[in-house]
């Protein structure tokens, strides 16, 4: 009797812990892609600014906007961490934390594997 209630209740927690993935993953990548939304959103209401300027060095220019969209990303991540904490997660904060989290962790690891090409680019 409690080989099958062991054998039920793993495929649940399983589907559980699949599902937290999913979700992670997708809150993830729909922050960045919204981040570089909004990074070409204000690149776009700034081109005329920016035309008017003196020409500023390149490199300073690329660093701007990437500490932009990452600071899109992480207002982002708050964001989506707060509406997954209340509406997916019936209000369990630890998933929220968990979801920035790996975010902070997702940005960092590319960070690293990504680091010869980053250099080019800043």
């Amino acid at each position: 009797m409690k080989k099958k209630m062991v054998s039920w209740c793993l495929p649940s927690m399983l589907i559980s812990i699949l599902n937290l993935a999913f979700t992670f993953l997708v809150s993830i990548y729909l922050c960045i892609f919204l981040s570089t939304g909004l990074l070409v959103l204000t690149l776009m209401l700034r081109a005329k600014k920016m035309v008017q300027k003196m020409p500023t060095p390149q490199k300073e220019v690329q660093r701007k906007m990437f500490m932009t969209q990452m600071l899109y990303f992480f207002i982002l991540l708050m964001i989506v961490a707060c509406i997954n904490t209340l509406f997916i997660w019936q209000g369990n904060f630890y998933f929220g934390i968990g979801l920035i989290a790996f975010g902070i962790f997702h940005i960092i690891f590319k960070f690293v594997t990504k680091k010869e090409q980053l250099k080019k680019i800043l």
